[in-house]
């Protein structure tokens, strides 16, 4: 088999390494090197949400001396990652399809996520894709869903369009229908979207309670009705 040269050899062995026994000494090492594990570009198979576990695929392909390929196979019971902080997360769960990373232990971590906290090794392997852990997506497609930081604000866009951006300068804008389960309270006064008077219906069927209400510029408390009769005119001011 060729190396990168084009140099030919025996297997993955280069002529040059038997010519000394230091070249024989770094084969052999590079030969146990080339066992180890420590991270592998995977593909999501199947996910157990409850477990927060995945079945991975490894994409990466193993080559012999002879130049045969073999597949690397698939890994099971995963872990994957969650960013959490005490009690404060964001949440996600992966879905089958996604490509990302995995990152290999370098010992056995079984008795760790049997137990959740410190455990001697449950076995003698080292840098071994059974204790991967699966980290990140990578090289998926766009997102219909995400959190998006811009130097000016952000996004939080959800599948439907629905939609809110957060700009340092105008503040928060909701996109989609928004719907309050318990009391709003208001520090300002409600305007049009472009700034100025809003001049769309506000529709309850409750009681509006205010300490003026103005209706065409006209206060509720200062208005005046005034009546004609056969005696004259009569004016009446309305009672706060």
């Amino acid at each position: 088999m060729a190396d990168e040269q084009g140099n030919f050899g025996y297997g993955q062995q280069h002529p040059s390494d038997t010519s000394s026994d230091t070249n024989v000494e770094q084969f052999v090492i590079q030969q146990a090197l080339a066992g180890i594990s420590t991270m592998k570009l995977v593909k999501v198979k199947a996910v157990d949400a409850a477990a927060k576990t995945v079945d991975v695929e490894i994409l990466t392909k193993l080559v012999d001396g002879s130049g045969n390929v073999t597949d690397q196979g698939t890994v099971y019971g995963i872990s994957y990652i969650t960013a959490q902080w005490g009690k404060s997360a964001v949440k996600g769960t992966p879905a089958e399809g996604d490509m990302g990373i995995m990152v290999c232990a370098d010992r056995d971590i079984s008795a760790v996520k049997s137990t959740k906290g410190s455990a001697q090794p449950g076995s003698n392997r080292k840098f071994s894709p059974a204790d991967g852990v699966y980290i990140c997506g990578l090289m998926n497609g766009d997102p219909e869903q995400f959190i998006e930081f811009k130097d000016d604000g952000g996004d939080f866009t959800f599948k439907g369009g629905k939609k809110l951006e957060v700009d340092s300068v105008t503040g928060w804008t909701f996109t989609g229908i928004v719907t309050f389960k318990d009391n709003v309270q208001l520090g300002g006064t409600i305007n049009a979207l472009a700034g100025g008077v809003y001049d769309k219906a506000i529709t309850t069927t409750g009681t509006i309670t205010a300490n003026e209400v103005t209706a065409g510029g006209i206060g509720l408390k200062t208005h005046h009705h005034t009546t004609q009769g056969g005696a004259g005119t009569l004016t009446t001011q309305s009672q706060a």
